[in-house]
């Protein structure tokens, strides 16, 4: 995974599949860590949520360049 100034349009779309796989792994998380371990629930999402803030951003700020 590189990333090159001729090809913004690869890597936006590497970070839109980085987003669908945060994605699919937070649900997963929220699944199983409700069930399992409810008193670490809040951390868990805060943290995939925080993960999924920066990559958004990142998504933003790439598409405007």
């Amino acid at each position: 995974m590189h990333a090159t100034a001729q090809n913004p349009e690869q890597d936006t779309e590497i970070i839109k599949t980085v987003i669908k796989w945060q994605l699919i792994v937070f649900i997963i998380i929220a699944i199983a860590i409700k069930f399992v371990v409810p008193t670490a629930f809040k951390s868990a999402m805060y943290g995939s949520l925080v993960a999924l803030l920066n990559s958004s951003f990142l998504y933003w700020r790439m598409r405007q360049a």
